[in-house]
């Protein structure tokens, strides 16, 4: 009779149908599906409050994130991320790493004291936009500035203008112009920015969804016990979509930056976007960084086999926590 029980919450499980009492009913009896031997590497972007997701996919609660730290330390093998490119095979039990993008100031406020409070290590890698003397990501500045305007206007000549679901586009060719500013290096998207305007830095409530953090949090973030600092590069650009060389001193140019700042090495990249060429991997070997992080695929068949390369994958903050859960050892949300 119980395994029938627990084959039809397994069942249930799977599919994402289980039901308040079921769902009380795994956390009651610690029940997990993810037993076994495997390692993933975990990518995280922002923390705020509320997990709100009206400017992007990017971020998750406190609350959430505090749930995924406890359900990790009673049921996982949480490693630093030099100690998971050191495993080889299948690990027993399942080992996970932690891994921040894009350097906001949130992490600082809401995950370092989650981090020494449950004892967890994680990585967090920064880009080196305060060393241009920038607070904020060019992606978050076009996101938060956008949804507070209506107004057609002109970029690099072209017009630009809202569709019914809001989203600026060419009035030309109808690209979007987030996909269009994609293929620019930030000359052109600090022109951008410079248009559109900037009202939400007057709101502290939206603080958490752009602010970087500060040369102070970096310092004090690199000197606990339970957080390392890796590399973004430098201005969150598609490195694919600039020149080879350019792209290439990003990765220096950050790599110097930070070094300075934290008084450490920085031995870790993670490509923003996921976007590399087997060309940047090299570079990124001869600058100095022994660790390397795609974002949910690797982009081309030989990267499996690289030592220097692991792939991650992102959480998804729009499906269920024990949903969450089993997909971490699938690698996959289906």
């Amino acid at each position: 009779m119980m395994n029938c029980f627990i084959n039809k919450i397994y069942a249930k499980f799977r599919s994402g149908t289980l039901n308040a009492a079921e769902n009380a009913w795994l956390a009651l009896h610690g029940w997990n599906i993810e037993h076994g031997k495997g390692k993933r590497i975990l990518l995280f972007h922002g923390i705020d409050q509320t997990g709100y997701l009206g400017f992007n996919s990017r971020f998750i609660s406190v609350g959430k994130f505090e749930k995924y730290l406890v359900y990790f330390k009673q049921h996982f093998n949480v490693v630093a991320l030099n100690e998971y490119f050191s495993l080889e095979g299948s690990p027993e039990p399942f080992t996970i790493a932690l891994t921040f993008d894009d350097g906001y100031a949130n992490v600082y406020k809401y995950v370092l004291p989650l981090l020494e409070q449950y004892r967890i290590p994680a990585t967090f890698f920064v880009t080196a936009i305060r060393s241009i003397g920038k607070d904020i990501l060019w992606t978050d500045f076009f996101d938060l500035a956008t949804k507070a305007t209506d107004a057609s206007f002109v970029f690099l000549g072209e017009t630009y203008k809202k569709d019914w679901r809001g989203v600026y586009r060419s009035a030309t060719t109808n690209e979007t112009l987030k996909s269009i500013a994609e293929n620019f290096g930030y000359p052109e998207k600090e022109q951008l920015m410079k248009i559109l305007p900037d009202a939400f830095r007057d709101d502290a409530q939206l603080t958490d969804y752009w602010l970087q953090l500060s040369e102070e949090q970096l310092i004090a973030l690199a000197k606990s016990n339970y957080a390392a600092i890796g590399s973004h590069a430098l201005y969150h650009n598609y490195l694919t979509k600039i020149p080879h060389e350019y792209a290439s001193r990003e990765l220096a140019d950050s790599k110097k930056y930070l070094e300075n700042i934290t008084q450490k090495e920085i031995s870790s990249i993670a490509y923003p976007y996921g976007a590399y060429t087997r060309a940047l991997i090299d570079d990124a070997e001869s600058i100095g960084y022994k660790y390397q992080l795609a974002a949910d695929d690797f982009l081309y068949p030989e990267d499996r086999a690289d030592q220097r390369l692991r792939e991650r994958m992102t959480l998804n903050p729009y499906i269920s926590f024990y949903n969450q859960i089993a997909a971490i050892p699938r690698g996959r949300f289906h």
